[in-house]
């Protein structure tokens, strides 16, 4: 079951500190695009490019940590050694997947920051047509599912959104405990790629498969607590 986030769920919080007025940033007024100035909106791509790049390089160290951490436990002495190495793996990995959530908000945030510049432009562009005057009336949230549904294929299309006007959309980086059978599905990929340790390519593949087995449990256990919320 995935329940999906909208644009607006993403972005309303930039946005508010975007508005300077109060009674705008809180709710209790209509917000409208001319209340965020360009600059402004030019500012806070610039903070959420410089923030996303940050974070992927964040997510590149944790997964050379990942590698050598799986490298460490193929070659463990013993069992109660690669149980330990299992744990900081695993530790590694939950951090690393807080972070794809983070980079997926940064993504999202931005992708809203680029369409409200675009708006604005269209904006200006037509400012003596009606195109012009609606997005000015358009309520912001109400603008930002506009918006929205202006993307094709991950890109802004002045033109869809000037169709749409013409015809009048990981939660939380909280985590569950540790489970053992976790640990044990990370010792059980070291036990099988100790014979592949002297081959990096078979290395690789095994350390490919430990990734995708931790993704998938990652994700079967993000649905379970999506139903249980649902």
């Amino acid at each position: 079951m995935d329940i999906k986030k909208t644009l607006w769920d993403y972005g309303k919080n930039v946005l508010r500190e975007l508005l300077k007025e109060p009674a705008k940033a809180e709710g209790s007024k209509p917000a409208r695009l001319e209340d965020i100035k360009m600059d402004d909106l030019k500012r806070e791509k610039v903070r959420l490019d410089l923030e996303e790049r940050k974070t992927l390089n964040e997510v590149r160290e944790l997964e050379a940590q990942k590698r050598k951490l799986f490298d460490q436990g193929v070659k463990a002495a013993g069992t109660r050694e690669a149980k330990i190495i299992a744990r900081k793996l695993k530790e590694v990995d939950g951090h690393a997947g807080n972070l794809d959530i983070l980079l997926d908000s940064l993504s999202q945030q931005t992708r809203l920051i680029n369409g409200l510049i675009q708006a604005k432009e269209l904006g200006r562009i037509q400012k003596e047509s009606g195109i012009g005057a609606m997005l000015q009336d358009f309520d912001l949230q109400d603008l930002v599912i506009f918006i929205d549904n202006a993307f094709i294929d991950g890109e802004f299309s002045q033109e869809k959104m000037q169709e749409m006007l013409g015809v009048l959309d990981r939660q939380g980086l909280e985590r569950g405990r540790v489970e053992d059978e976790d640990i044990n599905v990370i010792m059980r990929q070291f036990e099988a790629a100790r014979e592949a340790q002297d081959d990096p390519e078979a290395m690789d593949v095994e350390f490919q498969k430990l990734n995708e087995t931790m993704e998938s449990k990652r994700t079967d256990k993000e649905d379970l607590e999506l139903e249980d919320e649902s």
